[in-house]
């Protein structure tokens, strides 16, 4: 099953899906260390990518490959967050040829750096424009914990260190960082 096989990419957080509802069986958060590998695992169990999307969140850029299956039904979604910083990850054109000119247009729309992309320019904005039109300022940005909320019995794994879905801390009201993630996980 695509569950035991996603839980063999090393993700941070799995999340089952409602396919009713959203067409996903399921949704895993990885490091973006992770993503080449994992894409190659989706390709090794015959998925196909479907689309690549990204969203200015509160905590930085999340990065969302979509994959569907031709002899399975339910796709699945690996997303990977990268900070307003510095916000790269490593390009999966070479195992997803056809992720090329997705990874391009989020870089055009957010100038998300796609690290060993064979072709990083402009996709559909001027070579000389030097903004990012999707980029959110601060008090626009939502939180993953908001747009993804999760019921608990829906998280079929998480590893230590991942707080995006956990209660919002009642101290201090901040949310969880993309660098206060890496840090945690890198503890492990």
């Amino acid at each position: 099953m695509i569950i035991n096989r996603i839980k063999k990419m090393d993700p941070l957080c799995v999340v089952q899906g409602d396919p009713a509802r959203t067409g996903l069986t399921a949704t895993a958060y990885l490091d973006s260390s992770s993503l080449v590998g994992a894409a190659r695992a989706m390709l090794d169990e015959g998925y196909h990518l479907e689309d690549v999307s990204a969203l200015h969140v509160r905590e930085g850029f999340l990065i969302s490959y979509f994959f569907g299956h031709t002899q399975t039904s339910g796709r699945i979604a690996l997303r990977a967050l990268t900070p307003n910083e510095a916000p790269n990850v490593p390009s999966i054109t070479s195992v997803y040829p056809g992720a090329d000119w997705h990874e391009r247009e989020a870089n055009d729309f957010y100038g998300i750096r796609f690290e060993g992309h064979p072709n990083p320019v402009r996709l559909l904005l001027p070579s000389d424009m030097d903004t990012y039109p999707l980029r959110k300022e601060e008090p626009a940005r939502a939180s993953i914990r908001a747009l993804f909320s999760c019921a608990p019995e829906t998280v079929i794994m998480k590893r230590e260190g991942f707080t995006l879905f956990d209660p919002e801390p009642e101290s201090t009201g901040e949310e969880p960082r993309a660098d206060r993630i890496g840090d945690a996980i890198s503890k492990d």
